[in-house]
């Protein structure tokens, strides 16, 4: 081989690395909702791994000590929809006593599995489809509402 064609395909094989590599390192999808009401801020946030769905909410005041706790609600939603229209719905639902000062976000809610949901493929990944996951958290005293909304589609088949 000469040393053009050599070269060439060493600069070939080192863009398709670096496409796998970025490709392997895009983040999981993930949404996040705010709302504020004085100093008092609710958080929901809806993230994704290939196997797992966190639908989780907190709140944060900065006038409170990190010692103060509120009462939220934390109602999570995920829809399935087939390419042949077949859908499922999963809810879940629960009160939750948060702590401020939340470190890495939010942390009362839900830790759902694609494959305790009946969604996965053998391996334990998401099935092919379109999903929706909504997080909506609720500050028990207030009614203050955040809403985390994240649409994904699941183009791989099992």
């Amino acid at each position: 081989m000469d040393r053009k064609r050599l070269t060439g395909a060493v600069v070939l094989t080192a863009v398709l690395a670096g496409t796998v590599t970025a490709l392997a390192s895009t983040p999981p999808p993930s949404a996040f909702g705010h709302a504020r009401q004085g100093a008092l801020e609710l958080v929901s946030g809806a993230v994704l791994d290939d196997r797992t769905a966190y639908l989780m909410g907190t709140f944060s005041n900065p006038k409170s000590p990190c010692t103060a706790t509120r009462r939220v609600r934390v109602n999570g939603t995920v829809v399935f929809l087939t390419q042949a229209g077949a859908r499922k719905t999963v809810r879940r639902s629960g009160l939750f006593t948060a702590l401020n000062c939340a470190e890495g976000g939010p942390n009362r809610g839900f830790t759902l599995t694609a494959r305790a949901m009946g969604l996965a493929c053998p391996n334990g990944k998401w099935k092919r489809g379109n999903y929706s996951f909504v997080t909506e958290t609720v500050d028990v005293r207030t009614g203050l509402r955040a809403v985390a909304s994240l649409l994904w589609l699941e183009p791989d088949p099992c």
